[in-house]
């Protein structure tokens, strides 16, 4: 017993090693899925863009205790039942080893989405292990947004292209260029380059093109850009644009610039043009007279369908050329520009040429505008004029003397001129008038004396306007020796007096002589 019974209990402990090794020799157990996991996943960029390449990173890892190697055999990421990309025999991964796989997909679509990364492994008995985990991304907006507008369009006319480029995302774009893929006919300014957009962003890139046929019309622009993951893409528009015919119109209005001092102003001139030569002179004593406004606004519009530039205004009275003025820019249809033009050189009433030469868009242009100038200079005229003779030879000569134009005129005076057989004498060889405001009058009487036959007398007018002196003789016919009335004569000075002042009238004849009067006799004429 004492020796069976120990044979017995080895037998059994035998039993049950040999169960235990039996155990131990069969088939071995599947790898836990825990063992196979991914531990990271990262989108980059942050913020996917519609269009643009999405890189997703997944790093695979096989646990350290895990005990068989794995061999990953497929790494996918899909949308619901979609498979958007898909990497296959990816590589081995032994006990406690990491794997990046990194997958390349694009999205044509914005919005928030949920992916699913699904990774296939296989053990070295060959079972297989299969894993998912979600990947939500937000898909925005493609960079860059693009609108165009363009100008109004011409035939032969430079038409604004303005290119409106946005970066809505919160990712920059760089390298951007922008250009004109179908310029419509000659390119002027085809392409612009934008080094960097900041995400959030705009700029407004301004191209140019030169037309060459009339009607509707495609344009065609195209932006390239490099976007956040590097990669080079394009975005295009296209644009309807309706092209006009070539129609060159420039519009000019002349106007007096008010006097920046009383609001008002008078053009400048002189009396000189009217009665004389106009030699400039200093003025005799007295207060300098003020100086008229002499500067004029000359506004061009545009009213034709192409573009004006290089505008440049030229007055010109008579024989005179006066200085030059050119417009700042350019202007497009329906805009206006000014310049200023100083008249004071013209001296006289009358007709002032403002000619305007141009570009009509690629071509030379010219117009005419033609100016009623009347400037408020002084007009010196005799009317009513009687020349009558007397006994012993005397001769008297009365009349009006009229100031015909809008301006005043200083130191006026009216004498006889010793000439031929006819003598200045005492009491009215020479008549002081003194100051003769715009469409004003005064009568005037002059007496002399001729020693022989005589057919004329002469009067010779002096005034002064703006510190110019001015002179004019007009000859009057003489009547017969002896004769008893004398000679009315309209002279024809001033034939048509359109101011409706009567200038025959005696209500102002007193007054008149009151402000003027004779000189004295010993004065030399």
């Amino acid at each position: 017993m004492s020796i069976e019974r120990p044979a017995a209990v080895l037998a059994l402990l035998l039993a049950v090693s040999a169960l235990a090794a039996g155990a131990g020799a069969g088939p071995a157990a599947a790898v836990p899925d825990a063992r196979l996991a991914v531990s990271d996943v990262t989108v980059t960029p942050g913020t996917a863009t519609v269009g643009a390449q999405v890189v997703v990173d997944a790093t695979l890892r096989n646990s350290a205790g895990s005990p068989s190697a794995i061999e990953v055999r497929r790494v996918e990421l899909r949308d619901g039942d979609d498979t958007l990309v898909t990497a296959t025999e990816v590589g081995s991964l032994s006990a406690g080893d990491t794997l990046a796989v990194p997958l390349e997909t694009t999205f044509d679509e914005p919005g928030v989405q949920t992916l699913t990364l699904r990774v296939v492994g296989e053990a070295d008995d060959g079972d297989r292990v299969t894993i998912t985990r979600p990947v939500p991304v937000t898909i925005e907006q493609a960079p860059p947004q693009v609108a165009v507008q363009t100008g109004p369009a011409a035939v032969d006319s430079p038409t604004r292209v303005a290119v409106t480029v946005g970066n809505p995302t919160t990712a920059p774009i760089r390298d951007v260029a922008v250009r004109l893929a179908d310029p419509l006919g000659a390119p002027n300014r085809s392409v612009a380059f934008v080094p960097a957009f900041a995400a959030g962003t705009e700029t407004v890139v301004n191209l140019s093109t030169v037309p060459d046929e009339v009607g509707a019309q495609m344009l065609g622009v195209v932006v390239a850009y490099t976007d956040a993951s590097g990669v080079e893409r394009e975005v295009s528009r296209d644009v309807a644009v309706s092209v006009a015919p070539h129609e060159p119109d420039l519009g000019v209005e002349v106007r007096q610039r008010p006097d920046p001092e009383d609001d008002g102003g008078a053009v400048a001139g002189g009396i000189s043009g009217l009665i004389g030569s106009g030699a400039a002179g200093a003025t005799g004593g007295g207060e300098e007279p003020e100086s008229p406004q002499t500067t004029y606004t000359v506004e061009v519009t545009n009213f034709g369908s192409v573009q004006a530039s290089d505008i440049v205004v030229t007055p010109v009275t008579g024989n005179h050329t006066l200085p030059r003025q050119r417009l700042d820019g350019s202007l497009g249809p329906g805009e206006s520009g000014t310049v200023a033009v100083d008249l004071g050189e013209v001296r006289s009433h009358g007709t002032v040429e403002f000619r305007v030469g141009y570009r009509a868009g690629t071509r030379a242009a010219s117009m005419t505008y033609a100016y009623d100038y009347r400037p408020e200079v002084a007009g010196i005229e005799l009317t009513d004029v009687a020349v009558s003779r007397g006994g012993n030879g005397s001769i008297q000569v009365s009349g009006n003397i009229v100031n015909v134009g809008r301006g005043p005129a200083q130191g006026v005076v009216v004498e006889v001129v010793r000439k031929g057989n006819v003598t200045p004498t005492y009491p009215a060889r020479r008549y002081f008038v003194g100051e003769l405001d715009g469409s004003d009058f005064a009568p005037f009487d002059l007496t002399a004396r001729a020693t022989g036959a005589v057919d004329e007398v002469s009067v010779r007018i002096i005034a002064r306007e703006d510190g110019v002196e001015s002179t004019r003789t007009v000859a009057l016919p003489a009547p017969p020796a002896g004769s008893d009335g004398g000679n009315s004569l309209p002279t024809g000075l001033l034939a048509t007096l359109a101011l409706g002042v009567p200038l025959a009238a005696l209500v102002g004849v007193g007054w008149r002589r009151r402000r003027g009067g004779h000189m004295g006799d010993g004065e030399e004429s």
